[in-house]
């Protein structure tokens, strides 16, 4: 592999890391810890509005893709303002006490959740400008390995040190994460860009304008459905190990550090493999394995909680759902423009987030209402349908990518 490309992969692995790390610990692990002091299912699945600002980001891409801050390093300056800016949310919230100043904290978390969405659109654009065409499956391989191993020190590693070190040490721990892992970053030269240093009115042009490609509006459907049954099904596997009786560590180990490190391994995977069999058998392929995963979920809900069944589906699940994340971010990449590479990206990476923010919050209603083994139903329908939409849609993107 070559050095530039080697180069390439560690900064946008790390910049992925420290994005996705407070990411998953406010959507994964405080959930889970959040149920062990007795919150209610259907809350649980309404804290994923929460994320919403990962879903609405397209409303200021075009602002971070046209807005150059110095005339050199155009997304990397806006990628080191945000991390910073990351990392002292998080210290901020090490200092509140979780249950008697627990409405501010959620505005806090609704704040990292917009400052880490807007770090991912210049990360985004940074990525589709810099990598090739040929490079795309494997960084966007090493793409979702970042969010895994994010997910590792955030989702597991963070239920772990809860457990043992308590709230604030925790968090003071993940801020100093981030800001570690901004050092590629700021070794980083940026190669320089096609757009002109400064747009004096950036608008929402840029959307519309993608919005209005032939054939897009099958092509949004296909985003909005690819994820939601996994999301609906992965938000409702948590507490259901915290009503099985695990505790925060066991859950953190599962669900978190052997899971999410299978899921890295399966983006990897992914990557590699994309390259071999196209894009076509990849995107159905992998999201008939997550959807064949989904239905191994309803083994739990039963009670079938011996822990090599624990083990196996929550690798499975979130080794599938690192491969079909692959596939559609591959897509994705290729359908946007690389003049305007951010917001095209972003625009469709909301739509996918907006689906998976409907999957959380409906699968805490279903759950609420007809258990377990009733909304674990419903997500593998969904994820079903899903898989036939991209297999009946396809052609659209494919022509999206050879028009842009």
């Amino acid at each position: 592999m070559q050095k530039a490309l080697i180069s390439k992969l560690t900064l946008l692995g790390s910049l992925y890391v420290s994005q996705f790390l407070p990411f998953v610990f406010f959507g994964q692990a405080l959930p889970v810890y959040l149920r062990q002091q007795g919150m209610s299912l259907a809350l649980i699945g309404a804290l994923g509005l929460l994320s919403l600002p990962w879903a609405l980001k397209f409303l200021w891409a075009p602002y971070i893709d046209s807005i150059h801050l110095t005339r050199r390093h155009h997304y990397r300056s806006w990628i080191i303002i945000f991390q910073c800016l990351l990392a002292f949310n998080l210290l901020i919230c090490a200092f509140l006490d979780i249950r008697s100043q627990f409405i501010p904290l959620l505005f806090l978390i609704f704040l990292g959740c917009t400052i880490a969405s807007s770090q991912d659109i210049a990360t985004d654009g940074l990525a589709v400008t810099i990598l090739k065409p040929g490079e795309r499956g494997i960084g966007n391989g090493i793409q979702n390995a970042g969010n895994k191993l994010g997910a590792i020190i955030g989702g597991g590693g963070a239920l772990i040190l809860l457990e043992k070190i308590g709230w604030r040490s925790s968090l003071i721990v993940m801020a100093a994460s981030i800001m570690l892992l901004l050092l590629p970053a700021l070794r980083y030269s940026e190669p320089h860009s096609h757009q002109s240093a400064q747009t004096d009115s950036p608008s929402l042009q840029a959307i519309w304008k993608f919005l209005r490609r032939p054939g897009m509006k099958g092509w949004l459907v296909v985003l909005f459905m690819y994820m939601i049954g996994e999301k609906m099904a992965t938000r409702m596997l948590r507490p259901l190990f915290v009503d099985l009786g695990l505790s925060l560590g066991e859950i953190g180990w599962i669900l978190g550090i052997v899971s999410y490190t299978a899921g890295l391994i399966g983006a990897l995977m992914a990557g590699v493999f994309m390259n071999r069999l196209g894009r076509k058998r990849s995107l159905i392929g992998f999201a008939l394995l997550q959807t064949i995963a989904i239905a191994f979920c309803i083994l739990p809900a039963v009670h079938l909680s011996q822990r090599p069944i624990l083990y196996f589906v929550s690798i499975i699940l979130e080794t599938s759902h690192a491969m079909a994340g692959t596939a559609i971010f591959t897509m994705m990449m290729d359908i946007s423009h690389p003049e305007t590479a951010g917001t095209d990206f972003t625009v469709q990476s909301s739509v996918v987030f907006l689906g998976g923010i409907t999957g959380m919050v409906a699968g805490g209603l279903i759950a609420g209402s007809i258990g377990y083994v009733g909304v674990f139903m419903i997500a593998f329908a969904v994820a079903l349908a899903g898989t036939w939409i991209v297999a009946k849609n396809f052609h659209t993107g494919q022509a999206l990518a050879h028009s842009k």
